[in-house]
C-alpha cells in the first residue's frame, strides 16, 4: 500500500501542476490577445471620408434622369444649399468678371473654415502656391486665417490625405489641393496624372478618365483618411454653353451627367464594400455656383452629406438657423466635430446635421428629402433674394423723405395761412410714410409676390393709400402715427417670439445670399424698434384722439423692456449682440433724463454699468450652451469667433468707417441727423417738457451707440434718427397750427432759433 502511494502521489501532483500550468498559460494568452484586440480597436483609424467636388452643377441637374446615383444620395442623406462666400477684397482683379468670388478663393475658404482669398493665377509648385496664398491673404484680410486647417485636422488624428480627379489645371491635383492640403501645403497622396483623356468632340477636347480615377481611388482608399475627388465634367460643359449650338450644349451636359453618375456609382460601390453596411461618409458639394448662372446674386451651391449614420433630411446649422441653408465655413467645423477635435483659431463655422425638417422655410411641409425638393429650396431662396435685393431697403427714398419734409417746413414759415395748412398736410403725410415704409417691407412679403416689380407695386400702393389718407385727415395724423408705431413694434415682438419668419424675408433686411445676417433682428429693424419705442414714450402724454386705443402713459418704455428681454436671449431670438448696448443706452438715457431731468457723469456711468451687467448675464447664460449653439458674443470672448475680442472690435470699427464712405445709408444718416438737429435748434418750444426732452436724448444717444457697438450699425443709426425727425416734424407742425398767424415777413413763434 505504501508502495502504490509512494508511486501515485508524485504522478498525481505532476499531472495537477501540469493542468494548472496550462490553465494559467491559457489565461495569460487570452488576456494578452484580449488586450491586443482592445488596443487595436482603440487605435484603429477612423473610417475614410470621401469629398466629391462637382463644380458647375446647377439646381436643374439634381433631378435629371442621367443622375440616379445622385438622387439616391439625396434621398438617403442630408441635403441643403451652401452659401459660397469668400473674403471681401478691394482689388477687383481677385474677383471673377461678374464680381463674384473666384472658385479658388471659395475652396481655400472651405479648407480654412474662415473667409479667404486666392490669387487668380497661382503657381504650379505647391510650396509656391502656399506662399502666394499666404501673401495675398496677409495683404487683404483683417483676421487670422488657418490655411490648410482641414488637412491638419486629419493629420492630428494620424490620418493621411489624398487628392485625385480630372483637373483642367496644369498640376494634377488641381482644385482638390486647396481643400486637402495641410498647413505646409502638402498632400500625402496626390494624383500623379490628370485623369483626362483626349476626345475631339468633348468640351475643350478632353473627357474624364473614369478608369484612371477609380484605379487611383482603389490605391488610396485603405491608406487615406480623407480622399478629395474632383469631377470637372459638368464644369467643362457649363463653360462651353455659350460657345456652341444649344443642341450640342445639351448633349455635352447629358454626357457630363452620365460621367458624374458613373463616378459616384463607382465610389459608392467601393465605400459600401469597404465597411459593409456601415458605409463610409460621402460629402458631395460644389465649391461655387455654376459659371453659367446669369444672376450675380447667386451664391448657392448644392451640398449632400451621406453615410456614417447621417439621417435623411434637411441640413441644419446654428450659423444660419434656416433649414436647408449652411455656410461654406461650416464644412470644417463639421469635420472637426466628426474627428472630435476643437476648431483651430480663426475658424468661424459651426457643424451641420440633418434631420426631418420643413421642406421649405416659408412652406412648412414635412416631406421626405428628394432631388425635386432640394431644387425647390433653391427656387425659394433665390425668389426671396431677388425681392430683398430689388428695393435694398430704399435708402435713397428714406433720405429724400426728411429732406423734402424739412424744406417744406422751412417754407411754411414764409407763406400765407392757407398755404401753410396745405404744407402741413404734406409734412404730416411724409412723417407717416417714414413709419409706413419699414412696416410695409416687413409685412408685404406675406403676399409672396413672384417678381420684384410686383413687390415694388404693392409697396407703392400701400404708401399711396396711407399718404392720401394722412393728407385728407390731418386731425388724425398723430393718431395714425402712434398706431403705426404700435403696430410695428407689436409685429416685431411677435415675429421675434415665433422665430423671425418675417424678418428673414423682409425687403429691408440683408439678402439671404449676402451672408451678413441669417436670423434674429438686424441693424435695420433694430434701429426701427428703438426709434418707435422712444417716439411712443415722447407721445405717451398727448391727449389727441386715437384711432383704436387711447394714449397709454409710458407705453414706449413698456415696449422697450419687452424688446430688451427678447434680444437678451440672443441664441434663439437675435443675432445682433449690439442690440443690447444700443437699445440699453437709448432706453436707459430716456429713463434717466425723464426721472432726473439731466444726464450727468453719474447717470452715464449707471447706464454703462447696467449695460455691462446685461452683457455679463448673457455671457454666463450662453457659456452653458454647446459650442455650436453659442452666440457671436461668447465665441468672441473665448476666441472661437474668428479672432480675439480686441480684433473683432477693431474689425467692426473698420467696417463702420468703410460704410460711412461707401454705403447709401450714409446720406440718410447725414440728412436725418442734420434735419433733426435743425428742428431742435430753431424750435425748442415743443420739446420743453421733460418727457419729450428725454425721448430726444434717447434717440441721439441710441444713434451714437449703434455706430459704436454694431457692425454695420450705420443703418440702425440712420433709421433711429429718421424716426426722431418724423416725430419732431409732427410736433413742430402742431405747434405752428396752435400759434397765431404771423405778420408778413415774420417767423412763426414755433420756429425761432433758441438763444
Amino acid at each position: 500500500m505504501s508502495y502504490y502511494a509512494s508511486q501515485m502521489i508524485p504522478k498525481l501532483l505532476f499531472l495537477a501542476g501540469q493542468r494548472l500550468f496550462r490553465i494559467l498559460l491559457g489565461g495569460l494568452g487570452a488576456g494578452f490577445l484580449l488586450s491586443v484586440g482592445c488596443q487595436t480597436a482603440m487605435c484603429s483609424p477612423l473610417p475614410t471620408c470621401v469629398v466629391v467636388l462637382v463644380p458647375g452643377i446647377r439646381a436643374s441637374d439634381l433631378s435629371r434622369p442621367e443622375l440616379p446615383t445622385l438622387s439616391r444620395l439625396i434621398s438617403e442623406g442630408g441635403s441643403g444649399w451652401m452659401l459660397c462666400r469668400a473674403a471681401r477684397v478691394a482689388d477687383s482683379r481677385l474677383l471673377r468678371p461678374d464680381g463674384r468670388e473666384s472658385q479658388e478663393s471659395l475652396l481655400v475658404t472651405l479648407g480654412s473654415g474662415s473667409r479667404a482669398v486666392a490669387p487668380l493665377v497661382p503657381p504650379d509648385n505647391p510650396a509656391a502656391r502656399l506662399a502666394a496664398l499666404q501673401t495675398v491673404n496677409n495683404a487683404q484680410l483683417d483676421h487670422t486665417l488657418p490655411l490648410g486647417a482641414l488637412g491638419e485636422l486629419f493629420h492630428r488624428r494620424r490620418l493621411k490625405t489624398a487628392t485625385l480627379g480630372d483637373s483642367d489645371a496644369t498640376w494634377p491635383d488641381g482644385n482638390a489641393w486647396y481643400l486637402a492640403m495641410d498647413a505646409a501645403g502638402q498632400v500625402d497622396f496626390p494624383m500623379t496624372n490628370r485623369g483626362l483623356l483626349p476626345y475631339e468632340s468633348a468640351p475643350f477636347g478632353v473627357r474624364t478618365d473614369l478608369v484612371a480615377i477609380l484605379t487611383a481611388f482603389d490605391a488610396v482608399r485603405n491608406r487615406a483618411g480623407l480622399i478629395v475627388v474632383e469631377c470637372n465634367a459638368l464644369d467643362r460643359a457649363d463653360r462651353t454653353t455659350l460657345l456652341c449650338r444649344p443642341a450640342v450644349a445639351a448633349e455635352h451636359r447629358r454626357v457630363a451627367c452620365r460621367t458624374l453618375d458613373a463616378l459616384l456609382a463607382g465610389i459608392l460601390k467601393r465605400c459600401q464594400a469597404q465597411n459593409g453596411l456601415a458605409a463610409v461618409p460621402i460629402l458631395l458639394l460644389a465649391p461655387a455656383p455654376a459659371a453659367s448662372s446669369e444672376e450675380r446674386i447667386d451664391r448657392l451651391a448644392p451640398l449632400v452629406w451621406w453615410g456614417a449614420g447621417e439621417k435623411p433630411g434637411t441640413l441644419f446649422t446654428a450659423s444660419t438657423r434656416r433649414p436647408g441653408l449652411v455656410l461654406n465655413t461650416d464644412v470644417l467645423a463639421t469635420f472637426a466635430e466628426r474627428l472630435v477635435l476643437p476648431l483651430p483659431p480663426g475658424a468661424t463655422g459651426r457643424p451641420f446635421h440633418s434631420d426631418r425638417l420643413p421642406d421649405s422655410p416659408f412652406r412648412p411641409t414635412r416631406t421626405a428629402p428628394s432631388a425635386p425638393s432640394l431644387a425647390a429650396h433653391y427656387d425659394e431662396w433665390m425668389r426671396v433674394a431677388r425681392l430683398q435685393n430689388a428695393p435694398g431697403g430704399l435708402p435713397s427714398l428714406q433720405m429724400l423723405l426728411p429732406l423734402l419734409g424739412t424744406v417744406l417746413l422751412l417754407l411754411s414759415t414764409r407763406v400765407k395761412p392757407e398755404t401753410r395748412s396745405r404744407l402741413h398736410r404734406i409734412i404730416g403725410a411724409i412723417a407717416v410714410l417714414v413709419i409706413t415704409l419699414p412696416l410695409g417691407m416687413l409685412v408685404l412679403p406675406l403676399l409672396r409676390p413672384s417678381a420684384p416689380w410686383m413687390a415694388e407695386l404693392l409697396l407703392a400702393l400701400l404708401m399711396l393709400a396711407i399718404g392720401l389718407f394722412s393728407a385728407a385727415r390731418p386731425k388724425a395724423v398723430f393718431a395714425l402715427f402712434r398706431l403705426l408705431c404700435r403696430l410695428l413694434l407689436f409685429v416685431l415682438l411677435v415675429d421675434l417670439v415665433s422665430g423671425t419668419p418675417l424678418l428673414q424675408a423682409a425687403w429691408m433686411s440683408y439678402s439671404v445670399v449676402e451672408g451678413a445676417r441669417f436670423y434674429g433682428i438686424g441693424n435695420e429693424y433694430m434701429g426701427v424698434a428703438i426709434g418707435a419705442a422712444c417716439v411712443l414714450f415722447g407721445l405717451s402724454g398727448a391727449q389727441e384722439r386715437s384711432l383704436l386705443l387711447p394714449p397709454r402713459p409710458r407705453e414706449g418704455l413698456a415696449f422697450a423692456v419687452l424688446f430688451l428681454a427678447l434680444t437678451l436671449e440672443m441664441g434663439v431670438f437675435g443675432a445682433k449682440v449690439g442690440a443690447i448696448p444700443s437699445a440699453g443706452a437709448a432706453f436707459g438715457v430716456t429713463l434717466l433724463v425723464w426721472r432726473r431731468g439731466r444726464l450727468g457723469l453719474k447717470e452715464i456711468g449707471g447706464v454703462l454699468l447696467l449695460t455691462a451687467v446685461g452683457l455679463g448675464l448673457l455671457a454666463a447664460f450662453d457659456a452653458r450652451h454647446a459650442t455650436g449653439d453659442q452666440t457671436h458674443f461668447i465665441r468672441a470672448l473665448t476666441g472661437a469667433g474668428g479672432g480675439s475680442l480686441p480684433e473683432i472690435l477693431l474689425r467692426k470699427l473698420q467696417i463702420e468707417g468703410w460704410l460711412l464712405l461707401h454705403s447709401a445709408w450714409s446720406a440718410t444718416l447725414v440728412v436725418a441727423a442734420a434735419a433733426l438737429a435743425w428742428i431742435r435748434h430753431v424750435s425748442p418750444g415743443p420739446f420743453a417738457s421733460r418727457r419729450r426732452h428725454a425721448a430726444l436724448a434717447g434717440i441721439g444717444v441710441g444713434a451714437v451707440a449703434c455706430l459704436l457697438c454694431n457692425d454695420s450699425g450705420l443703418t440702425a443709426a440712420a433709421l433711429l434718427l429718421l424716426y426722431g425727425w418724423a416725430w419732431a416734424a409732427l410736433e413742430v407742425t402742431r405747434a405752428q397750427d396752435a400759434s397765431p398767424a404771423p405778420a408778413s415777413g415774420e417767423d412763426l413763434p414755433g420756429l425761432q432759433p433758441s438763444s
